[in-house]
C-alpha cells in the first residue's frame, strides 16, 4: 500500500484517470471510491482475475465488477487497485456489521486483503456493539458508517493508521483536524481545539446530544450556550437535536433552517441589539426581516408572516406537520424550494399578487398540494393549485384547465402527460423548466 500514487504524475497517467472514470460508473451503492485513492490518482475497479483495460467499463456480473461476499461477521467487497506504476493489489471494503459482538474490531485483513474501506450505514441498525476499533490500514471511512446506529458510545483507531484517529470516542482525521462522526449516545461534547472542519453530520441523527463546546484555543468555531457556531460568531454551524431552547446571540448574522430541522426545538430568543436576526411568533426571521427563514417544527394552526417579509427561505416550514394555513403578506416575492415540505394539513394558503416565484419543490407532500397520490395511495391526484398558482399538473391530465390562474411553479407539468396547454391572459408569471420533459405535449397557446 506504499506505491507511488502521486497527483504530480497525472500527466502521465490519463488511462488511469479515464479508468478511475469508469469505475465511479460501475460501484454505485456497491463501494465508494476511497477519497485517499481519488486525490492520489489510483483506482478501485474489480475483482478477482480482473484483466480488463484502464477505460474498459463493466455492469454487475462482469468480470471487471466487485466481488461481493460474506462471512459471518460482515458483508464484503473485493476490488482491485491499480497503482500508477502500473501493478495493482485486492483490497476490501466492508459493507455491512452482520455480527453481535459488543466490543468490535475491524480485522486488519479478510481472506489476506487490507480492509481500506468502511462503506456507508456499515453499522446501521447494529444494536448490540458498543464499540469499534478501526485498524491501521483503514484508509476511508465513509461519514455515513456509523449513522444510524444508536448503541455506539466509543469508536478507536489503531494508532498506526496514517488517516484517522479518535479522541473521547469521537472519530476524527489524522491530528483531529477533521470531525466525522461523534456516537448518537453522547449528551455532550467538546470540540479539540485542533479541529478546523466536520462532516455535514457530525452528531448523526441524535436527540440525546444537549450540548457542543469548544475547547480553548480553537480558532474556527465557538459555542454559545452549548450551540456550535463558527469563531467569530456570526453564522450558527450546528444546533443539538435534543435542545429544547435557542438564544441567538447579537454577532449572529444567518441562521439556515436546516441546521434546526428534526431537532426538538421549542423555543427561540434572540439577544437584544441583533440588527439581522428577529423573532416573531413561531417564525425566525433573517435578512433584517426580510426572509422568512425557520418555523419551529411544532408549530400548529395558522400562521401569518410578518409585514415586511420578502422571501420565504429553503424548508422553512419544513416538516410542519401541524400547519393548517398560512397567509403571506405583499410583497414576499419567492418562495424557495422545500419551503412547505411534508406540510400535510396545510389547507389555507393565501398568496399576495407580488409574488414571481414558486420552487418547484415548495408543496412537495404538502396536502393538498402533494405530488403523486391521495392519501390512501390509490387514487391519483389531479391539477394541484394553491390561491390561483398552478403548483403541480396531474401526471395523466392531457388539457389542464388554467381558468383563472396567476402563476405557474418551477416544474409544475415537468414530466407528466400533458398533451396541449392554453395559458390565460390571467397568467403573469411562468417558472423555470415548466414544461420539461414533457414527451406528448404538443401544443402551448399563449394569450
Amino acid at each position: 500500500m506504499s506505491k507511488n500514487r502521486s497527483v504530480n504524475n497525472m500527466g502521465k497517467n490519463t488511462k488511469i484517470i479515464a479508468a478511475a472514470a469508469a469505475v465511479l460508473m460501475v460501484l454505485g451503492a456497491a463501494g465508494q471510491l476511497p477519497d485517499t485513492y481519488r486525490a492520489a490518482g489510483g483506482s478501485i475497479t474489480a475483482s478477482a482475475e480482473d484483466t480488463a483495460s484502464p477505460g474498459d467499463t463493466a455492469s454487475p456480473g462482469d468480470p471487471a465488477s466487485p466481488e461481493e461476499k460474506t462471512n459471518d461477521e460482515y458483508s464484503y467487497s473485493v476490488h482491485t487497485v491499480y497503482n500508477t506504476g502500473g501493478t495493482s493489489e485486492k483490497v476490501i471494503v466492508l459493507e455491512k456489521y452482520l455480527g453481535s459482538d459488543k466490543d468490535v474490531v475491524i480485522p486488519e485483513k479478510i481472506d489476506g486483503l487490507t480492509v481500506v474501506e468502511i462503506s456507508y450505514w456499515a453499522f446501521r441498525d447494529c444494536d448490540t456493539v458498543k464499540s469499534v476499533k478501526i485498524p491501521a490500514g483503514v484508509t476511508y471511512v465513509h461519514s455515513d458508517s456509523f449513522r444510524g446506529n444508536d448503541t455506539i458510545e466509543s469508536i478507536t483507531v489503531d494508532e498506526g493508521n496514517k488517516q484517522y484517529c479518535s479522541k473521547d470516542g469521537a472519530l476524527f482525521t489524522k491530528n483531529m483536524k477533521k470531525l466525522i462522526y461523534c456516537p448518537t449516545t453522547r449528551k455532550s461534547f467538546t470540540i479539540p481545539k485542533e479541529t478546523v472542519a466536520m462532516t455535514m453530520a457530525p452528531f448523526g441523527d441524535s436527540h440525546n446530544l444537549q450540548n457542543i463546546y469548544v475547547e480553548k484555543g480553537n480558532k474556527y468555531f465557538s459555542s454559545t450556550d452549548g450551540v456550535l457556531y463558527y469563531k467569530n460568531g456570526t453564522a450558527l454551524r450546528y444546533f443539538p437535536k435534543g435542545k429544547k431552547e435557542l438564544n441567538i446571540p447579537k454577532s449572529c448574522t444567518t441562521v439556515e433552517a436546516f441546521r434546526l430541522t428534526g431537532s426538538d426545538l421549542e423555543t427561540i430568543t434572540v439577544e437584544k441589539g441583533n440588527k439581522y436576526v428577529s423573532v416573531k411568533g413561531n417564525v425566525l426571521y433573517t435578512d433584517g426581516g426580510k426572509t422568512a427563514a425557520f418555523c419551529i417544527q411544532s408549530t400548529s394552526g395558522a400562521v401569518k408572516l410578518a409585514a415586511g417579509t420578502e422571501r420565504i427561505g429553503r424548508k422553512a416550514f419544513y416538516e410542519c406537520s401541524d400547519l393548517t394555513g398560512i397567509t403571506v403578506p405583499e410583497g414576499v416575492t419567492d418562495i424557495d424550494e422545500y419551503a412547505f415540505y411534508e406540510c400535510r394539513s396545510l389547507s389555507d394558503i393565501s398568496l399576495p399578487d407580488s409574488l414571481e416565484h414558486i420552487g418547484s419543490t415548495a408543496f412537495l407532500d404538502a396536502y393538498p398540494y402533494f405530488y403523486g397520490y391521495a392519501p390512501d395511495d390509490t387514487e391519483e391526484v389531479g391539477c394541484r393549485f394553491a390561491d390561483g398558482w398552478v403548483i403541480r399538473g396531474g401526471d395523466s391530465v392531457a388539457e389542464p384547465d388554467l381558468s383563472g390562474i396567476r402563476g405557474i411553479a418551477d416544474g409544475a407539468f415537468e414530466y407528466t402527460g400533458v398533451t396541449k396547454v392554453t395559458i390565460p391572459s390571467s397568467v403573469k408569471k411562468i417558472g423555470s423548466s415548466t414544461f420539461s420533459g414533457c414527451r406528448q405535449l404538443k401544443s402551448v397557446t399563449l394569450p
